[in-house]
């Protein structure tokens, strides 16, 4: 995984994590609730982190209750594509700097 230097941040994947929480209105309020209410940085990264995995684990459950009701069955080839693309979610996850992105969402208050 691309671990090098993006856009100015740690890596990609920080950048796009970045990215996308600061994209909506309710996003940017969420994460910044989030980190503001943390007694420190380390807490405010913890908790962002829990959220936003926490936030796509449920889109990714509800992806997969939907396939399974569209089409009544549920096969391995679905059930291996959604165990593939959970195990890439959290690969990426894991090698976001959570730190930096509650540290950036700190200051812009």
């Amino acid at each position: 995984m691309d671990r090098e230097e993006y856009q100015g941040w740690p890596n990609h994947a920080t950048w796009m994590v970045h990215l996308h929480l600061t994209n909506t209105e309710w996003l940017i309020h969420t994460a910044l609730g989030i980190v503001l209410e943390a007694p420190d940085l380390f807490e405010a990264a913890d908790q962002l982190k829990e959220w936003v995995e926490g936030w796509i684990g449920n889109y990714l459950d509800e992806c997969q209750e939907k396939t399974i009701d569209q089409t009544k069955t549920y096969s391995y080839l679905w059930q291996g594509a959604h165990s593939l693309l959970v195990d890439m979610v959290h690969v990426q996850l894991d090698g976001v700097n959570w730190e930096r992105i509650a540290q950036v969402l700190r200051e812009r208050t």
